[in-house]
């Protein structure tokens, strides 16, 4: 990767895309919320293979195997956990593009404080006329320019040619929304790499290789920067449909009913699918009467897996069961009413358009849910 910081690529973007698209139309649906809510519009990860067009969930033939070993959490020394997750949020759709923001946070604790940084943008405009070369963008910052697009490269003496987004990618406007989010995240996990020593960083999914919104090449290049700073990564995922031997990540503890500790499942999985991680799987239950969750794990370079995941347990701590460093980053990624008000305000002043109001079905189907008809 072109060595600019993470930060430097999303202002760099973000200014183009408010500098250059301006015909956001002249009536725009705003989003509406409720005064108490708190919306985060961001999708779990796309456990996809876009070249052989089947899902990840999709089930393998169970085999006979001899169960994993449980092993329970140990001691480790101390060092550096930091704690990465982003949200977004549509705040209105025009004729001709939607208005989204972005919010994230990195959350580090070292043995002296516990830090959260914060980053968001205010609204910005996406063009579905400039769709293309959008995705086109995101696509050399995740470093495979045609992840996203299709292009006409046979010139080899000129720039290669846009033709077309690629079907699936942002045929709607919530998929088109989130490719963004998934390219402000994925910078901001960089960013968090390049900010911790000797630790561990913590990332919220999986580390699933060959997904649809993430080329395989940047999570590569994630892992080598955090090799390179003697970090191990962790994924932890809050809800995985992944399925092991036909069985769901999260009945594979029950055999140790009230017991924290964690199974590793990466040799009952197929060798393609064991390829398509970047690192191990495990099963994992952090506290005695917690839930079981997806743990993905890279350690360093010279570190068993063992090593990397005693050192996030033994320095982290857990709030119902799910580690609390996620948690703090997941509810900084938030939008509040306030939030929402305050960036359609700014919409409304920078770009003279006139709100329309939403569809409201409650009258035809109350009392039977309209709101969500």
């Amino acid at each position: 990767m072109e060595e600019r910081s993470p930060l430097d690529r999303i202002t760099t973007l973000i200014n183009t895309l408010n500098s250059v698209q301006r015909n956001a139309g002249r009536n725009v649906i705003f989003r509406t919320v409720e005064p108490n809510e708190r919306v985060n519009e961001a999708w779990e990860e796309e456990e996809f293979i876009p070249e052989m067009g089947i899902n990840e969930i999709s089930e393998i033939p169970p085999r006979e195997f001899e169960m994993p070993q449980f092993q329970t959490f140990g001691n480790s020394q101390v060092c550096d956990v930091t704690a990465v997750d982003s949200g977004i949020i549509r705040l209105g759709e025009t004729e001709t593009g939607l208005f989204i923001a972005l919010r994230g946070a990195i959350v580090k604790c070292s043995t002296v404080l516990c830090e959260v940084s914060l980053y968001k943008t205010g609204p910005f405009f996406l063009s579905f006329e400039r769709k293309t070369e959008c995705l086109f963008q995101l696509g050399i910052d995740l470093l495979e320019p045609e992840i996203f697009v299709e292009l006409d490269d046979t010139n080899q003496n000129e720039e290669p040619r846009l033709i077309r987004t690629k079907s699936g990618v942002a045929d709607t406007s919530h998929e088109f929304a989130d490719r963004f989010r998934n390219w402000f995240e994925r910078m901001l996990q960089l960013l968090a790499i390049e900010n911790t020593t000797n630790g561990v960083v913590v990332l919220d999914g999986a580390l699933t290789l060959r997904t649809r919104d993430t080329p395989s090449a940047f999570l590569s290049y994630l892992s080598s920067r955090a090799n390179s700073k003697r970090n191990s990564l962790i994924a932890v995922s809050k809800q995985s449909d992944l399925q092991v031997q036909n069985k769901s990540i999260q009945f594979w503890l029950d055999d140790r009913q009230h017991q924290s500790g964690y199974r590793c499942l990466s040799n009952l999985l197929s060798s393609e699918r064991r390829n398509r991680i970047m690192g191990s799987l495990y099963a994992a239950r952090f506290t005695p009467y917690g839930p079981t969750f997806r743990m993905d794990v890279r350690p360093m370079d010279g570190q068993r897996n063992e090593e990397a995941i005693n050192s996030f347990y033994s320095n982290s701590l857990m709030k119902a069961g799910y580690p609390d460093l996620l948690v703090r980053a997941h509810a900084c990624s938030y939008f509040s009413f306030g939030d929402v008000v305050t960036l359609q305000s700014q919409i409304r002043a920078n770009y003279q358009i006139i709100p329309r109001l939403e569809t409201n079905l409650t009258p035809i189907f109350a009392p039977f849910g309209g709101r969500f008809k």
